[in-house]
């Protein structure tokens, strides 16, 4: 007959120390374990999600151009799903590996390179839409503004490789961190504001010109509405990564700031994973309508 020792959650009075939230993340096995086959499960459902568009893109794509699905711009979704199963996996790995730091460095490089790839889908996908709806100076400078952005993305894991004396790694990092979620966020309300602005206005006035068969009337409305909602949820994510960073950092921490930590990180990822569903939902609408008008085109020649 075998025996178990129960693990014993330590309460706030024993875990009250001067150093910060993340000198106690490890405490509770119960926890670290639940939150970490909680990044497994996510990490499965996105391997999952991108092979099932894989699929679906090679059952629908014409004769012959089945390996264009891998080449295009158009397609750069596949990537982000890759990245947003290394990053659960990673954020996995640093919870339960015993040297966490190269798990750390493997995170947060995902985590970047997810908001790149992000950016630059986001901006592929809409920036017709962006074009119809902002003054040419305005559309400019989100334009450059899109690639700043995706450069600010790498200065965090910059901050923390590169040697510093003491603690000043992390205030370069969370100062990087703050500058880059900046930007993604001007980019993310720009991106919600003129796709909204797309959605109630243009739809209609191009139905009324062009008909409600013209593509402008059937595809950029699917393409703004989709963004609309993926950038509200990289938003929810933003601040949550804030949350993350302020209570990771708190001194005096006891266990219900570790707990509140967890919390923030489940509810992050779940808005990453929430914001790639959507865009694979857009995305699998764009080949349906697409292919619908080619079919309707063959019938009427």
């Amino acid at each position: 007959m075998s025996s178990t020792t129960a693990y014993a959650a330590p309460t706030p009075a024993q875990t009250a120390t001067n150093g910060t939230t993340l000198d106690l993340l490890f405490q509770d096995e119960g926890l670290v374990g639940l939150v970490s086959n909680f990044e497994v499960i996510l990490a499965a459902a996105s391997i999952i999600m991108l092979l099932s568009l894989l699929l679906f893109l090679s059952f629908t794509a014409p004769r012959g151009r089945v390996t264009i699905i891998l080449t295009t711009k158009k397609n750069l979704l596949l990537m982000l799903l890759v990245l947003l199963a290394a990053l659960q996996f990673g954020i996995s790995a640093y919870y339960t590996t015993v040297n966490n730091q190269v798990a750390g460095v493997a995170k947060n490089i995902s985590f970047a390179a997810l908001e790149i790839a992000f950016i630059g889908y986001s901006w592929e996908r809409a920036h017709v839409v962006f074009r119809l709806e902002s003054s040419p100076r305005v559309y400019i400078a989100f334009h450059w503004l899109m690639w700043t952005g995706q450069v600010a993305c790498l200065l965090p894991v910059v901050a923390i490789l590169i040697p510093s004396p003491g603690d000043s790694w992390l205030m370069w990092s969370r100062s990087a961190s703050i500058l880059s979620g900046s930007i993604v966020l001007l980019l993310d309300i720009y991106f919600a504001v003129a796709s909204s602005i797309h959605v109630f206005r243009r739809t209609a006035e191009i139905t009324e010109l062009k008909g409600p068969d013209a593509k402008g009337a059937q595809y950029y409305p699917i393409v703004a509405r989709h963004v609309v909602t993926s950038s509200l949820g990289c938003i929810l994510a933003l601040g949550f990564f804030v949350g993350v960073s302020i209570v990771g950092g708190k001194k005096n921490a006891t266990i219900s700031d570790v707990y509140t930590h967890y919390l923030l990180v489940i509810l992050l990822n779940s808005s990453l994973f929430f914001v790639c569903s959507t865009l694979v939902l857009m995305k699998v609408r764009l080949v349906l309508v697409s292919n619908e008008q080619a079919r309707f085109a063959i019938e009427g020649a």
